[in-house]
C-alpha cells in the first residue's frame, strides 16, 4: 500500500470496548498502544513457518553448507560430512523442523508492533466483536497523520491484511535474495484465514517500535458511540472531546430502521 492509497481513506477507524483501559487511555494520554501480535486472538496470526523440509534437497544442502562453513569453519572434510547428515535430519523431522521455525518466528514477532484498523465506522460485526456488543466506541484517526506517527516509530509494513482459504506453504527464500525474504516477512506479518474476510483490515506494523506512541490532537478526528453505550460513557468522551479534541466530530449510532444497518446521528 502506498502512502497515497493509505490518505484516500480519510479516516480509520479502531473499535473499542469502553470497559478497557487502553480504551480511555489512547483518549485521555494521547497514547496509541501499539500491540504484539502475540496478544491477538487469532493463534496464526504472525504465526506461518517457513518450510524448509518441503525444499529441494539441492536447496537443503546449500544452506547446511552454509550453516557448517560459518559456524564450524575449521571442520575437516569428515567432520562436516557428519555435521551434514545431522543437520539434513533435523531439517527432514516434523518436530525438530518445526522447533526451529517457530523459535525463528517468534525471535522476529517479538520485536514487531501493530496498528490494525477498518476503514469502516458502519461495520456491524466489528462492534460486536471488539467494543462489546456496540456498547464501546470507535475512535477514527487521520489517515494521513497515522502514517506519520507509522513512520517515525520504526514503520516497516503497511497494508491490507491478506484473506485466504487455503493455509499458505512458504518456501524459504534464497539467502542472498533480500527483496524475496522481505515478502516472504511481509506475508507471515500479514496472512489470515479468510473467515477474518470480515474485518477489511489496515496494518500498520512497526519494527522494534515503542508499546504505546504518544500523538497529537489532530490525529483523532472522528469518534463514533455505539448504538448501545451507557449514557455516563457518552458523557464522559464529550467530555473529553470538549476539552481536548474540540476540531474532531463525534457521532453516535443507530438502527436503521427497516434494515440490517447502521445510520449515525451527529452529537458534535
Amino acid at each position: 500500500m502506498t502512502e497515497e492509497t493509505l490518505a484516500s481513506y480519510g479516516t480509520l477507524y479502531k473499535y473499542r470496548d469502553a470497559g478497557s483501559p487502553w480504551s480511555w487511555e489512547t483518549l485521555r494520554n494521547q497514547e496509541l498502544y501499539l500491540a504484539n501480535p502475540r496478544e491477538f486472538n487469532d493463534p496464526f496470526d504472525a504465526n506461518i513457518l517457513i518450510r524448509y523440509d518441503l525444499a529441494s534437497e539441492e536447496f537443503k544442502r546449500k544452506v547446511c553448507e552454509k550453516y557448517v562453513a560459518e559456524v564450524h569453519p575449521g571442520a575437516g572434510l569428515f567432520l562436516r560430512e557428519k555435521l551434514m547428515t545431522t543437520l539434513l535430519g533435523r531439517m527432514n523431522d516434523p518436530e525438530t523442523h518445526d522447533k526451529a521455525m517457530q523459535d525463528w518466528i517468534d525471535s522476529l514477532v517479538s520485536k514487531v508492533r501493530m496498528v490494525c484498523l477498518c476503514p469502516e465506522r458502519d461495520n456491524i460485526l466489528l462492534w460486536s466483536h471488539y467494543a462489546n456488543n456496540h456498547t464501546g466506541f470507535a475512535i477514527g484517526f487521520d489517515a494521513v497523520q497515522l502514517h506519520n506517527l507509522w513512520r517515525t516509530n520504526g514503520g516497516f509494513i503497511l497494508g491490507h491484511a491478506l484473506y485466504q482459504k487455503e493455509y499458505p506453504i512458504l518456501f524459504p527464500p534464497d539467502v542472498c535474495d533480500i527483496d524475496a525474504r522481505g515478502r516472504i516477512i511481509t506475508i507471515i506479518m500479514n496472512i489470515k484465514s479468510q473467515i477474518w474476510k470480515y474485518e477489511k483490515e489496515i496494518r500498520l506494523t512497526m519494527f522494534n517500535g515503542p508499546q504505546k506512541a504518544s500523538f497529537a490532537p489532530n490525529l483523532i478526528n472522528d469518534i463514533v458511540l455505539g448504538c448501545n453505550i451507557e449514557l455516563n460513557n457518552q458523557s464522559k468522551i464529550l467530555e473529553i472531546v470538549d476539552r481536548q479534541y474540540s476540531h474532531a466530530s463525534v457521532h453516535r449510532a443507530k438502527l436503521r430502521r427497516g434494515a440490517f444497518a447502521l445510520d449515525f446521528d451527529r452529537l458534535r
